[in-house]
């Protein structure tokens, strides 16, 4: 099938002829692409590829799902067109045996039928008519996903190199890169055992190797993925097996099972993971194994043995233990690197190659040919990670938390590692757990999620299991969000992203002013709120900009946004141009103040005047706080509230910190974590990473969004796109409330709920906010409106309005009413002074009853990869 002579050139080059490998030249060959090489150092079809189980189940959250269902299509087509893949659409039954698992399975469900994916929720006792060897009693029901199946990966692997061969590709096996080449930022060729290869993108696919390949490269790129020890068994054959029962997943119990010939192949994830290959991989392990590691494996064949009491007897004829790729965060790699442009990685897959192999290459292939994702796979993109996260002490304690993380619930609020941690700290981080800071961790940065003073300092930890009821931190949160309402609460926001933007002359201003869609040309000591839009109308960050000078910027950004804000920017600085970027995040301790009195405490810090002439909103000064110099004061806060956010240098940070809280404590000024912040952000419509504005859409309908803009500016990037808005959006952004949920009582909304209108409106809602005081819970849903044939159609107000919303939160579905963006409070200069704290303000849910409810427009993308 290949070849062992190196073309000089090629347009594309792929490393690595696994499953992965081999679906991405499929479906680039598929939409034209044909000048393209794929390389391999040993032979097409080896590595992970074939010891993969060959799952292929669609019942993931968000990206997972949306990969694996495209995966599915694809291997339903390749077996109806004629070619021996082994599909067998078999189905897959999760189980739950509790009743916390039905709630996240039930879930998982509805999200899956808002992407089209056809599921039935089942009790217990009708279990067995799917699997009549499944043990009930114990279970709290299950969810079976018909068109789900299992494939066999070599033959899979082998098919789809052979039609990508038959579009045009060349392959080169038994051919090892050494290194990836690059000029200027840019990617040029690679150099190989067989020589040196040029061409215009270069993937990655090459499996556990991919790192080793990634620091032998220059400049050196990283791909944060560790090897661990990972094994699934076959037992002894089964006098007649029926091959059509379903693919069974007990989370719970952290095993699967499915029919291999006519015994049973068992799998699964341990809670602790053995790490692998930590100083290098072997060069020549492409179809080896280990040495079957039978301790390790026991815990998981005693649950399957629990599960189908009636193959207890069964025997196992075969373990295979073997490497396999995790990444720290347990979403696979893909898409174009921050230090190379041109340079693709399609890595770490996390134990599901067949489930993911389909998606993946298709996602990909359409990157390459559109020149960006077509579908929302921000939670999978490479430039979600910093450095530290490729260092290789942290990617071997990581892995072994990593792997079990594949049973747990997926949960949109609780959902921290505990390895791997205490790596980015704010210098206030010590104080803050004197005050019972109960942490979170992103992008590696230690922040406060909410604070209990009930528990000593570093006793107190976010639960490792979730809950879709009242958590028994919520009650702490509606505090914290009191305080910043009704009195001052202080945050610290040093996790934030921060960097200068400068340039000699004004060449900055010229770049931002392409980059965003709000006016940035403005007085110096004006703050812009803005987003950054590519040519579609897709969100790339949305940020402050600071005008510290003419020529000089402070841009703020989220703490996700780190590596990719600066990307993005960097990718349109030419070589030559004396624009310089530095990213000074670990520069500065942020302080924000908010609330009612946080202008009386700010006054008493300070000798500068702080009035509405003196410091109106959205600019900011250098002042003197406390007997520190030299703060950049903003007179704004990132949660629409009354107050300034400060930026300390870091040196000055415990002082300015300790003086905030001595003179607050007059004013019942309390700290506040990131779950209260949220809230505050969510009931005034404000956007935040995760929410899917951040995506760039293929086929937009408005370039509105949470930052202002300006679509007269003929230079914007964005501009383009704004001729589409006559044709109407085919989705929008709604703020719901949630009416019959309680904060007692009925679990809430969260990230992958589905909102459905009368008329076949549906979306999927980030998480709630959980800080309400009132008997509501806020959120946001992105509405669809579908024909019968399921063709999405315009969404407009009217269409919100008249329509009634509930919110699938995997039964029962929950009545929404639209609710409009909370005005913000204490910030119009004639606005009477509220008394001492004590005084109770107008709360949250009589003023959400007082405003219209509307609809916010914005565009959206279709959701199938």
């Amino acid at each position: 099938m290949s070849e062992r002579v190196l073309p000089k050139l090629a347009r594309v080059v792929i490393c690595g002829a696994g499953v992965v490998g081999n679906s991405i030249a499929y479906h680039l060959v598929k939409r034209g692409w044909t000048d393209l090489v794929v390389l391999e150092k040993g032979r097409i079809g080896c590595g992970a590829t074939w010891r993969s189980s060959g799952l292929a189940g669609q019942l993931h959250p968000t990206v997972n799902g949306i990969i694996a269902r495209s995966s599915v299509k694809l291997y339903n087509s390749l077996q109806q067109e004629g070619h021996d893949i082994g599909w067998q659409q078999c189905g897959t039954l999760s189980i739950a045996r509790t009743r916390k698992r039905m709630v996240s399975l039930q879930r998982l469900a509805a999200e899956a039928r808002a992407r089209g994916v056809d599921c039935t929720v089942h009790q217990p006792q009708s279990l067995k008519e799917l699997h009549p060897f499944l043990r009930t009693e114990d279970l709290a029901g299950g969810v079976f996903v018909p068109g789900d199946g299992v494939v066999d990966t070599e033959a899979l692997c082998q098919t789809l190199a052979k039609l990508a061969q038959e579009g045009g590709a060349q392959y080169v096996e038994e051919c090892q890169v050494h290194r990836v080449l690059s000029h200027e930022g840019t990617v040029v060729g690679a150099d190989t055992e067989l020589g040196t290869i040029n061409c215009e993108y270069f993937i990655l696919a090459g499996g556990m190797w991919s790192r080793e390949l990634a620091q032998a490269s220059q400049p050196k790129f990283s791909v944060p993925i560790h090897a661990a020890k990972h094994s699934f068994g076959v037992t002894k054959p089964l006098d007649d097996t029926d091959r059509s029962l379903p693919v069974v997943w007990d989370y719970d119990g952290r095993v699967y099972s499915r029919t291999f010939g006519r015994g049973f192949l068992v799998g699964g994830f341990e809670e602790t993971a053995k790490p692998l290959f930590h100083y290098d991989v072997p060069d020549k392990f492409e179809f080896l194994r280990l040495a079957p590691d039978y301790p390790q494996f026991k815990g998981i064949y005693e649950q399957f043995q629990h599960r189908f009491p009636d193959l207890r007897h069964l025997e196992l004829a075969e373990l295979v233990t073997a490497p396999e790729t995790f990444t720290p965060d347990n979403h696979c790699i893909l898409g174009e690197t921050s230090e190379v442009e041109g340079l693709f990685l399609a890595v770490g897959m996390n134990g599901a190659q067949a489930q993911s192999a389909g998606g993946v290459g298709r996602a990909l292939a359409l990157w390459l040919c559109d020149g960006a994702p077509r579908a929302y796979l921000l939670p999978c993109d490479c430039r979600r990670f910093l450095d530290l996260h490729n260092n290789a002490k942290f990617l071997r304690e990581r892995v072994t938390e990593a792997v079990g993380r594949t049973c747990l619930e997926p949960h949109p609020l609780q959902a921290e590692f505990r390895t791997g941690r205490r790596l980015r700290c704010s210098p206030l981080l010590p104080l803050q757990e004197q005050q019972g800071a109960v942490l979170g961790e992103r992008m590696g940065f230690e922040r406060a999620l909410f604070f209990d003073t009930q528990h000593e300092s570093g006793e107190r930890q976010l639960s490792a299991s979730p809950t879709y009821g009242q958590p028994d931190w919520l009650e702490l949160v509606h505090q914290e969000y009191v305080a910043c309402r009704e009195r001052v609460g202080i945050s610290d926001m040093s996790s934030f992203t921060k960097f200068y933007l400068e340039s000699g002359g004004l060449e900055v201003v010229s770049l931002l002013q392409m980059l965003c869609s709000n006016e940035v040309d403005v007085p110096v000591g004006h703050i812009v709120q803005t987003g950054m839009q590519n040519d579609r109308g897709g969100y790339e960050n949305d940020c402050s900009l600071i005008r510290l000078e003419k020529n000089r910027y402070l841009i703020i950004a989220p703490t996700k946004q780190q590596m990719r804000c600066q990307t993005w920017i960097r990718r349109h600085v030419a070589p030559d141009s004396p624009i310089v970027v530095a990213d000074v995040t670990s520069m500065y301790t942020a302080i924000c103040i908010m609330g009612q009195w946080a202008p009386d405490l700010m006054a008493e810090l300070t000798d500068s005047p702080l009035g509405a002439k003196d410091f109106p909103l959205f600019t900011w000064k250098e002042l003197d706080i406390g007997l520190a110099s030299g703060i950049k004061v903003c007179h704004m806060t990132h949660t629409g509230d009354r107050g300034w956010v400060l930026y300390i240098p870091n040196e000055y940070a415990l002082h300015v910190y300790d003086r905030i809280l001595q003179v607050g404590l007059k004013y019942g000024i309390q700290h506040a974590g990131y779950f209260a912040m949220k809230t505050l952000r969510i009931e005034k419509f404000f956007a935040f990473l995760g929410a899917r504005t951040w995506t760039a859409p293929p086929r937009p309908s408005s370039a509105d969004g949470p930052s202002g803009s300006s679509s007269t500016r003929t230079l914007w990037a964005g501009k383009p796109c704004c001729g589409k808005r006559s044709r109407g959006c085919v989705a929008a952004t709604c703020s719901c409330c949630c009416r019959t949920t309680t904060r007692t009582a009925t679990p809430g909304p969260g990230a992958g709920s589905r909102s459905c209108g009368r008329t076949a409106a549906s979306a999927s809602p980030p998480p709630p906010a959980t800080g309400s005081p009132s008997a509501a819970r806020s959120a946001w849903a992105f509405v669809e409106n579908r024909d019968e044939k399921g063709v999405p159609q315009t969404v407009t107000n009217d269409f919100i309005l008249k329509n009634e919303l509930t919110v699938d939160i995997g039964r029962p579905q929950v009545f929404c009413t639209r609710q409009h963006p909370l005005a913000i409070s204490g910030l119009q200069d004639d606005l009477s002074r509220p008394p001492l704290p004590g005084h109770k303000v107008k709360t949250v849910f009589q003023e959400r009853q007082d405003r219209p409810n509307v609809g916010f427009m914005h565009p959206r993308w279709d959701p199938v990869v």
